[in-house]
């Protein structure tokens, strides 16, 4: 298994993106926001925000991993992306 590493997001998991790219399944790329606060002074009703991109179909050949990793940059570029413009 391969993964892929991107500053300030989770890795890449290979096997979910191959999965998508042979099933032609759309990727919603989501961005999840406040996780690291959910405790922080004993809140017992923490705020995160939850962000849903654009879905995403991976239009290359399953077995082309170059195009498979196009397509997972690509995603994580947009999660970075929500979370930029989300985070305050």
């Amino acid at each position: 298994m391969y993964s892929l590493k991107v500053p300030a997001v989770k890795q890449v998991n290979w096997a979910s993106h191959s999965q998508a790219g042979m099933g032609k399944a759309p990727v919603v790329p989501t961005a999840i926001i406040g996780t690291n606060r959910i405790f922080a002074n004993g809140s017992m009703f923490p705020k995160v925000k939850i962000i849903f991109g654009e879905p995403m179909v991976f239009e290359g050949k399953h077995n082309d991993k170059e195009a498979l990793e196009a397509f997972a940059q690509k995603i994580m570029a947009n999660i970075e992306k929500m979370i930029d413009e989300h985070s305050a």
